[in-house]
């Protein structure tokens, strides 16, 4: 989720060798700043020249614009014309070459003329104007295409089929003529503005040499310095300025629907040629896995990077022909992976990055645990070579994949990184961190590891904070959220830069934004010198968030409203319509009985039929129009309903960030907001979203209304069948902390999904879920027990101390006694991690194994149920400090008779907080 809306903008060498540039693909990805191709210099000139023609021959305004647009085709017709003479000219010296060479050497005839015939296939693939044209080469050339061939056919694919690999459409502007419509129109606008600017010079320079103009000049100042006629001068300033720029607006209007019209001409070729898209892809993917053993390591990275992109990023993907590529791609990584060990850093993360894309549905190929332990390795022998912008680039990738590097390497990783930092661009850093926070887990960090993160996160977040101002909300989201996913709290500074910067930007973000933000404070750890303010600041994210939801619909009301007058209007224009016809057609029938006094029956018999027909016409008309304005109405309303309503997503993040502070946090207003919003779309909420919601509300302590409840546990039992094990936990535990039993039905249909999905419980699931039925007092049959009993008996040796004491006060409440088997394995598991657990919980612990009426005597773990022994343990090895030396100096009130009763369990129970 993280990495779903941050894309990598790499620079024009991203996806090329720091050795050389033969045999990979070019990636620019900002704009170029000062370039100026010669058919944009000579339309811009045309433009300028255009503007001269205006203001000197007023009475040609309507036909410029056809000879400038004719100019346009004419010129771009040139071009290409003299564009394929080049090519042909460049044939034709190399075959005067190739003969001159022949009858020079003889002996070299062979030789030459293959590497003649190479470098004419190479130009042949490369000046290839549509994807036709590309499969004709290569199927006449197939016999003679070698590895830099294919190479070069991919890049030009990738040119033919205007997809850029990884780079946004309009950023990638390197080229006038492969510039897309939109590009064309914006471009145009710039040149506008400064045509504009050269006009208004040439007018003060002719308003200076004639004099008529230059009286209107001095007239002018003089009202500048006049201040009582400020508004005439305005109003003839305007003048000027309109009469100017008439004519440069109707340009732009024949510009644009000239672009318009070329748009429409471009998507009825795509669609005429897409079956030969498709034939070129599939071209292309079977030379690859043809000449893919004998290709070398950057020539592979092009052929990787690049087809996996024009496959993924190519509209109208065809399921059903998905082997052909899987199989290409699939020995384009084989055999990269055998080569690592010749790639160089650049080439080990633009492998990485193509490994990412391919691993993404629909192909869903990831690599191999061997690629990913030889990437790796090389990856390290060339780690200190790498640049920043590598660095990035793999960390984002591995966090694409979901991998996580051994602690060695990522010991190395940050070091590098961490000197590199201060050198990178806020995008390049975001990628940066959201990449570590992906493949770095936090439980199993080795001390290495964790000495390197010490250093690197305090570096990363003063990096970062000079450039918080600079930030798009989604870059703002998601420094926020990878910084809570590596359990790092920043600097009270820190934090108020960040919020200064949220402020700046709070008219421009949504709702969906708001709760972002907000999940990314719940996510932060919360520190005692920035506790305060990360609540604060909640409160006013959830302010926010209510208001940003409700901004909306004014607009949509508004628009509404708009709608409803207009459609009134046409009912209107409609009854009038209706009413004129019946006039005319009485207005007829009375003269046709003027002058046809004979056939006056005859007459009235027509008139009847006609009169009774326009009335069931204007009826139904009427009818028609009532109708239409009764569904404009309710379309209407459903509008302003879906533009006033929170997403589930947003809902189910906003309430969980929420439980993770605390219900310090939690605004009145926003709580009965919060409720309203869910109750109205609980039938579009996923399994997910519906668990959350249940949980957080139980964490938080707030009591819904019954009939919410209800509802909400309805719609929770129609997706049972769909839920993990872990919601099905979060939603009876989120049920047993709001102290309510759910409906017998309802009950049924959760544990029956529960009990299809015992055997992939986690330990952490099963505790909380046998817990949660203890807190209800809700006992299933004995078929059902045995089954979560025998699978929680497995996993005792991966249960922790939340675990331990979640199971078995689980069973005490329900009042299972689950054997004495049972009980030997738990407290044997339980001997071996006794140092983990807190005086309180082991205490409790003995206390209910007591009133369960369990006894160890003469078994080697016998020990675990005096206190005294293991307090005095505990102290010596220093695990549990003050708080052990405590309960050992009370030995005696923990190990006597009476804290066996089951009176005194039930004390404990009882007192023993609900929170695992």
């Amino acid at each position: 989720m993280l990495l779903q809306g941050l894309q990598p903008r790499w620079p024009p060498s991203a996806f090329s060798s720091s050795g050389g540039s033969s045999g990979s693909i070019s990636c620019p990805i900002r704009r170029s700043e000062g370039q100026c191709t010669p058919q944009r210099q000579w339309q811009s000139n045309l433009v300028v020249a255009a503007a001269r023609h205006y203001s000197q021959a007023s009475s040609q305004d309507e036909l410029v614009g056809t000879h400038v647009l004719r100019a346009i085709s004419s010129q771009n017709a040139s071009l290409q014309h003299e564009q394929q003479q080049r090519q042909q000219q460049q044939q034709q010296h190399l075959q005067q070459q190739q003969q001159q060479q022949q009858r020079n050497h003889p002996g070299r005839h062979v030789q030459l003329s293959a590497a003649g015939q190479a470098r004419m296939l190479t130009s042949r693939i490369s000046s290839a104007a549509d994807a036709a044209q590309l499969l004709l080469v290569l199927g006449q050339h197939e016999q003679q295409l070698d590895c830099i061939h294919v190479s070069a056919a991919v890049k030009q694919a990738c040119r033919v089929l205007r997809m850029r690999l990884a780079v946004p459409e309009d950023a990638a502007a390197g080229d006038a003529q492969q510039l897309t419509p939109q590009a064309q129109l914006k471009w145009m606008q710039q040149l506008q503005r400064l045509d504009v600017q050269l006009r208004l010079q040439q007018l003060r320079q002719q308003q200076q040499q004639q004099p008529l103009a230059h009286q209107q000049q001095q007239g002018a100042e003089d009202l500048q310095t006049s201040n009582t006629h400020q508004e005439q001068q305005q109003h003839h300033l305007q003048w000027v300025v309109d009469q100017q720029l008439a004519p440069h607006a109707l340009v732009q209007q024949q510009l644009q629907q000239h672009m318009e019209s070329q748009q429409q001409q471009q998507q009825q070729q795509h669609q005429q040629h897409q079956p030969d898209n498709w034939l070129l892809l599939l071209q292309l993917f079977q030379l690859v896995a043809q000449h893919a053993p004998s290709m070398a390591s950057q020539q592979l990275c092009t052929c990787l990077n690049g087809l996996c992109h024009l496959l993924l990023a190519h509209p109208g993907l065809p399921l059903l022909g998905l082997q052909p590529y899987r199989a290409a791609l699939q020995q384009l990584l084989q055999a990269s992976a055998q080569q690592l060990h010749s790639f160089d850093h650049r080439g080990l993360s633009v492998l990485l990055h193509a490994a990412a894309a391919v691993a993404r549905a629909p192909l869903g190929l990831a690599p191999s645990t061997g690629f990913m332990k030889r990437w790796y390795s090389r990856s390290r022998a060339v780690m200190q070579q790498a640049s920043p912008l590598d660095l990035a680039m793999a960390s984002w990738a591995l966090g694409r994949l979901g991998a996580y590097p051994p602690s060695q390497w990522t010991a190395d990783f940050l070091i590098h990184s961490k000197a590199a930092i201060p050198r990178l661009g806020p995008h390049e850093l975001l990628l940066l961190l959201l990449g570590v926070s992906c493949m770095e887990r936090v439980p199993r960090r080795s001390k290495t590891a964790a000495a390197a993160r010490a250093g690197w996160l305090p570096a990363a977040a003063r990096q970062l904070q000079a450039h918080l101002n600079s930030l798009d909300p989604q870059q703002l989201n998601g420094a926020l959220l990878a910084f809570g996913k590596l359990r790092y709290a920043p600097s009270p500074q820190w934090l108020a830069a960040y919020r200064q910067a949220w402020v700046s930007l709070q008219h421009k973000l949504s709702a969906k934004d708001h709760a972002l933000v907000l999940w990314g404070v719940g996510s932060l750890p919360v520190a005692a010198a920035a506790g305060a303010q990360q609540l604060a600041w909640a409160r006013q994210l959830q302010t926010a968030l209510q208001q940003s939801v409700s901004r909306p619909a004014a607009a949509v009301a508004a628009v509404a409203l708009l709608k409803l007058r207009q459609a009134a209007q046409q009912q209107q224009q409609q009854q009038q319509q209706g009413g004129s016809q019946e006039l005319s057609s009485a207005a007829d029938g009375v003269q046709q009985q003027g002058e046809q006094q004979q056939q006056q029956q005859d007459a009235q018999a027509l008139q009847e039929p006609q009169t009774q027909q326009a009335a069931a016409e204007t009826a139904i008309t009427l009818q028609q129009g009532q109708q239409q304005q009764q569904q404009q109405q309710q379309q209407q309303e459903e509008l302003l309903s879906s533009a006033s309503l929170l997403h589930p997503t947003d809902c189910a993040m906003a309430v969980f960030a929420l439980a993770r502070l605390g219900p310090a946090s939690v605004v009145p207003e926003f709580a009965a907001f919060w409720l309203a919003q869910v109750r109205s779309q609980q039938g579009s909420m996923n399994s997910q979203e519906l668990a959350s919601c249940v949980w957080a509300l139980g964490r938080l302590k707030l009591q819904p209304p019954e009939d919410w409840l209800q509802q909400h546990l309805s719609c929770s039992a129609q997706l049972a069948g769909s839920m993990s094990h872990q919601q099905l936990a979060m939603l009876l535990y989120g049920c047993a902390r709001l102290q309510y039993l759910p409906d017998v039905l309802v009950t049924a249909e959760l544990l029956m999904s529960a009990a299809e999905q015992l055997p992939a419980f986690s330990p952490h699931s099963l505790a909380l879920l046998l817990h949660a039925l203890g807190l209800l007092r809700l006992k299933p049959n004995k078929e059902w027990m045995a089954l979560a009993l025998e699978q929680a008996r497995y996993r005792f040796m991966r249960f922790d101390a939340q675990d331990f004491c979640g199971v078995l006060l689980g069973l005490y409440r329900m009042r299972y006694h689950p054997g004495q088997r049972w009980l030997d394995a738990y407290v044997q598991a339980l001997a071996l991690k006794v140092q983990l657990l807190p005086p309180q919980r082991h205490a409790l612990i003995v206390a209910v194994l007591r009133a369960m009426g369990y006894s160890c005597q003469g078994r080697p773990f016998a020990w675990v149920m005096d206190e005294a022994a293991v307090a005095a343990m505990c102290d010596r090895d220093g695990s549990r400090g003050s708080s052990s030396s405590s309960s050992k100096s009370r030995p005696q009130e923990n190990s006597g008779s009476s804290r066996g009763s089951n009176d005194t369990a039930d004390a404990a129970v009882q007192s023993a907080p609900a929170d695992l």
